[in-house]
């Protein structure tokens, strides 16, 4: 009985790891999909969040208009329970125009 009960809680925390995979790779594919300004390719990353899809393409089209090119990418983390946040902090044409040293960071 005792190895059938550990048996069960073994496959259980494989469960958990492998959606936990699973977000961190979805995440990391609609970061993909944001930075390549390919609207099609974020649109299609968004199949899930049809509410947002306006909003957020909306961003990437303003993310190309300032010619956003990443200086450091993390690696997407989790933050809480089902909530992963990935940081990006890119170079864009409006700090460089007002000639601010400083980088943005987007935070999904």
């Amino acid at each position: 009985m005792l190895i059938a009960l550990l048996a069960c809680d073994a496959s259980v925390e494989t469960t958990i790891q492998i959606d936990d995979e699973s977000y961190l790779s979805t995440a990391e594919a609609f970061i993909d999909a944001f930075y390549s300004f390919d609207p099609l390719a974020l649109e299609a990353t968004l199949s899930s969040a049809a509410g947002s899809v306006l909003a957020i393409t909306y961003y990437q089209g303003w993310a190309e208009g300032g010619n956003y090119k990443i200086v450091d990418r993390k690696r997407c983390e989790f933050k809480a329970a089902n909530v992963v946040s990935c940081s990006i902090t890119v170079e864009d044409d409006p700090m460089l125009a007002l000639g601010i040293d400083f980088d943005v960071t987007d935070t999904f």
